[in-house]
């Protein structure tokens, strides 16, 4: 039999779920509480008890979103190209495992381009664009080594932030498409012109 505590962090985990699905649906000004708490069939009281506010539930899944990525930040003293193999095999890996991550993606593109959230939870995603530049970093430091392709730094961060944030979508969309090899993305900023 579940404890109490596993049962709250399963209700908390159906709650975040059936929030997030609404938000991407409807958009987060657009979704009421009635109808998260509608989805799950319980009560607006008892989802306010795990969340006081719509928020609060959605910074929470901002910051679960946004988690992942504080693991990428922590490789950046990796060579190069190992840095973008495991943020690729990384990411893949999180949709995977659970396609409810292949959502997150979606949540955080519309959330940097929606009017009506909190002013605090836009600034905190529009902060992680500055991740944007320590990629550039690295594609600067593997264009001087020479493993990384040469061109505009920024155009090529984009392009692999892209094709991950792609992938992502149209997983979320179809969740039975198959998924590219980690080789094939990281390969778009290989040197290939490299002498063996």
């Amino acid at each position: 039999m579940a404890t109490r505590a596993e049962q709250k962090a399963k209700r908390e985990e159906e709650i975040l779920i059936a929030a997030l699905e609404l938000f991407i649906k409807k958009g987060y000004a657009s979704t009421k509480t009635s109808e998260i708490s509608k989805a799950l069939n319980i009560s607006e009281g008892l989802l306010f008890h795990y969340f006081k506010t719509k928020e609060i539930l959605l910074e929470t899944l901002v910051d679960i979103a946004l988690r992942e990525s504080d693991n990428w930040a922590d490789q950046e003293n990796l060579d190069p190209i190992d840095y973008f193999e495991q943020v690729a095999e990384s990411v893949l890996r999180c949709l995977k495992e659970d396609e409810t991550g292949s959502k997150f993606f979606i949540l955080i593109a519309q959330m940097k381009q929606s009017e009506g959230i909190p002013k605090h939870i836009y600034e905190k995603i529009k902060s992680r664009e500055q991740d944007a530049d320590k990629i550039v970093e690295i594609i600067k430091r593997g264009q001087q080594q020479g493993s990384i392709r040469q061109g505009d730094p920024y155009a090529l961060t984009y392009l692999f932030s892209n094709t991950l944030q792609s992938i992502a979508v149209q997983y979320a969309l179809h969740s039975k498409m198959p998924f590219p090899e980690v080789e094939w993305i990281v390969d778009m900023l290989r040197n290939h012109r490299v002498q063996s």
